[in-house]
């Protein structure tokens, strides 16, 4: 991921700090145009909006920090600077375990209050984020690839399972 800015390229994930905004930014507009591309009818706004904001959210407050986890080595290699080479492995560990916990508890809170549609979806997330804390604590960067990126793996299969039973509960209704 670069940008040219002022005729200087900027590589966006050699920093966490600058890798997660530029996540969430892309993440918010492809919502955004899904929406507005199938009609982006007032009656669903309120399901549409939380879904959007919790998946964005999801994608970099979860999955940037998480995928940190497994590659590590050639983040080092090529010279990226994100929090975990920084020497803040095990916060970046704790945040990994922590933040789908949050979101996950906060998306299924707003779903049996307020967005009774995305309950399943919401369920799905909760779960997913309980794996990805127990993967996140029961694995390490130094372990073969194959189990290192374990705790990554399980965004991913959870982002999917959401974003499915979202879409099935929209064409149920």
């Amino acid at each position: 991921m670069r940008i040219r800015l002022l005729g200087a390229a900027i590589a966006l994930k050699r920093r966490t700090a600058t890798a997660v905004p530029c996540i969430l930014a892309l993440g918010g507009l492809t919502f955004a145009a899904g929406w507005l591309c199938a009609g982006a009818d007032r009656r669903d706004a309120l399901p549409v909006l939380v879904l959007g904001t919790v998946l964005t959210l999801w994608m970099g407050a979860v999955g940037a920090p998480v995928k940190d986890l497994s590659d590590l080595r050639g983040d080092a290699a090529a010279g990226r600077r994100t929090a975990l080479i920084r020497g803040c492995a095990r916060r970046a560990r704790l945040i990994c375990a922590i933040n789908p916990l949050v979101l996950g508890a906060a998306y299924t809170a707003v779903a049996a209050t307020a967005t009774p549609v995305l309950l399943p979806s919401a369920l799905l997330l909760l779960g997913g984020a309980l794996a990805i804390a127990v993967l996140t604590a029961t694995t390490s960067s130094s372990e073969p690839r194959g189990r290192s990126r374990l705790p990554y793996r399980a965004f991913m299969v959870t982002q999917y399972a959401a974003c499915a039973a979202a879409l099935c509960a929209a064409l149920t209704r």
